[in-house]
């Protein structure tokens, strides 16, 4: 939404309670490029800091945070994706690690005939199997058809999530894997890390295999 919403002449601030961008999912590290790019683009970010009231009468002047108030004429408000799964719970649904929903390949809960998708799940990263939760739309999507074709008598399953993923290609490597140290180190693996460079060529040639 930074990215989408800079233009010039105009002023624009980002307010986030976390230490830095997604903090839940990724490491400070793999999001320094991205903070960079938001920084070149005119984005003033306020990290830390909450969210305290909005100002104005009838017609929005400022908001106030916990480090002060700033002018502002817009604001957009995005709220963070945590599992909601009181009624869930109370109905007998296991719950993992990250809080979402435990489902399998078919969106299929622990009681029989009781389906879920989207981020009140925690789907395992196909590779190293650490849950996960709070994915893209994209993802929320695919989840939602399976469950809907298994919850009316069909059969269809999900994929697995493998693919990396990006906020915003920037200079240097911006990317962050679903299966990055946070979630890693809430399972109990020990992590390291280091740097990687990456070519902007195809990972594949015509007579490679996937």
């Amino acid at each position: 939404m930074a990215d989408a919403h800079t233009k010039p002449h105009h002023d624009y601030h980002l307010v986030d309670p976390s230490p830095w961008p997604m903090s839940e999912v990724a490491d400070p590290d793999i999001m320094a490029p991205v903070e960079e790019s938001w920084r070149e683009l005119g984005v003033i970010t306020h990290f830390n800091t909450t969210l305290r009231a909005f100002v104005g009468d009838g017609q929005l002047a400022a908001v106030q945070t916990s480090d002060g108030e700033i002018k502002a004429e817009l604001a957009v408000v995005c709220t963070h994706k945590e599992p909601n799964t009181a009624l869930a719970v109370a109905a007998g649904l296991q719950t993992g690690s990250t809080g979402g929903i435990i489902v399998d390949e078919r969106m299929a809960t622990s009681v029989p005939g009781v389906f879920a998708a989207g981020d009140c799940t925690e789907i395992p990263h196909g590779l190293t199997r650490v849950p996960l939760q709070g994915l893209t739309g994209s993802h929320a999507y695919a989840q939602g058809k399976t469950a809907g074709v298994n919850a009316g008598g069909g059969q269809r399953t999900y994929g697995a999530v493998y693919v990396p993923w990006a906020p915003r290609p920037v200079s240097g490597s911006s990317g962050e894997h679903p299966s990055a140290r946070r979630p890693l180190q809430r399972s109990g693996f020990r992590t390291s890390s280091g740097p990687l460079r990456a070519s902007r060529e195809p990972a594949t040639t015509p007579e490679s295999s996937p």
